[in-house]
Order: structure tokens, then sequence, then C-alpha cells
């Protein structure tokens, strides 16, 4: 954890300050994308901005707190695999949050570590087929 504990904390504050440029300096440029939202999977850094710089807009503008929990990280030299929860806590409604579910591959080392594949996810209830935002 402690390795890509940087990596995290960049993608906050830049989650946090709108900072599309800061985020993309996350992704490797031939990054694939399995995304929550809009389209099924994004390939490369390019395609992949144009969905942030739209999120931003959007899903991220009222962002007012980013946590990550159950963070698990596995692997060795320099290709990790990282998987957890990411809370998105919202001005305009401060009582409630959304719950991403994240994997990410990481690949580099040091400082240059870069997300190379992120798949999100949001558990889909069957009764209903709306996305649950709370964990059980």
């Amino acid at each position: 954890m402690e390795l890509i504990q940087p990596l995290l904390d960049r993608y906050v504050k830049a989650i946090l300050h709108k900072d599309i440029e800061g985020l993309m300096s996350l992704y490797h440029p031939d990054v694939t994308m399995f995304n929550t939202y809009d389209v099924w999977c994004y390939h490369g850094a390019r395609r992949w901005c144009e969905a942030v710089t739209h999120h931003s807009e959007h899903l991220l503008k009222d962002v007012t707190e980013v946590t990550f929990r159950n963070v698990q990280v596995k692997g060795k030299k320099n290709i990790y695999l990282v998987h957890g929860l990411i809370d998105y806590h919202h001005m305009s409604h401060p009582d409630t949050h959304v719950v991403h579910r994240f994997t990410w591959l990481i690949k580099g080392a040091g400082d240059d570590l870069k997300i190379i594949h992120q798949h999100t996810s949001l558990p889909i209830d069957p009764s209903t087929n709306y996305f649950l935002r709370e964990m059980p």
C-alpha cells in the first residue's frame, strides 16, 4: 500500500481541484478503461481524457471529498494489481455519496507509476435495476 499511496494522493488532489491534466498524468498513454458511465470501454489516454473532461463538468463538479477504502495491492517489480472502493462525496448532497468499486493495473516503478488498465463498477440491485449507492 505504501508504494502506491502517492498515486492515490495525486488522484484525490486532481479530482478535488478538477485538474484534468493532473489526473491524466496518472494514466499510461495506452490505458484501457472500463468505465461505470457512458461507454463500455475507452482505449488510449486521448479517448479517456475526453470522457474525464465531460465527467468533470457534470459528475465530478460538486465532489468535495474523495476517500479510498479497503485498498489491496498485489504484485512486484513493475506490475501491480490494486483494487478497493472509492467514495465520492458531493456538495449538493452532503449526507450521501457514491461508492465505486475499482480495479487498477499499474505499471512502472518509483515515481513513474501509471495506470494502464482501470475498471470501475457499481453493483446493481436486481429488483430495481438501479445501482446501489451504499454498501450493505
